[in-house]
């Protein structure tokens, strides 16, 4: 917000926001603020999914309130492919909507 006010800017991009990569081996412990914080959300996958929407909307409706500034979001790669969902897109590369969300 900082950037809203103190600039004048048409537009504001968040390149790549997503929960972290998936590495090898690693997992990212977010279990406990899940099950503290869950909304009534039934999956972690879901969960965090939501975490990314609020997040967005948040800055979205801040930046609103402040001035008429364009926001958008990267969406990494392909939500989904046509072998993980029928209503995919006809790409074969890593997805986005599974890809950063399970792991």
């Amino acid at each position: 917000m900082d950037v809203v006010r103190r600039y004048q800017i048409d537009g504001l991009h968040f390149d790549d926001y997503f929960y972290p990569y998936p590495v090898k081996n690693k997992k990212f412990h977010d279990e406990k603020t899940y099950s503290q914080y869950s909304r009534g959300i039934k999956n972690l996958a879901d969960w965090r999914r939501d975490n990314i929407n609020l997040f967005v909307k948040s800055v979205s409706d801040n930046i609103s309130k402040v001035k008429p500034v364009l926001s958008s979001v990267y969406p990494l790669w392909y939500m989904e492919n046509k072998t993980s969902d029928p209503s995919g897109s006809q790409s074969s590369g890593s997805e986005s909507f599974n890809t950063h969300i399970r792991f």
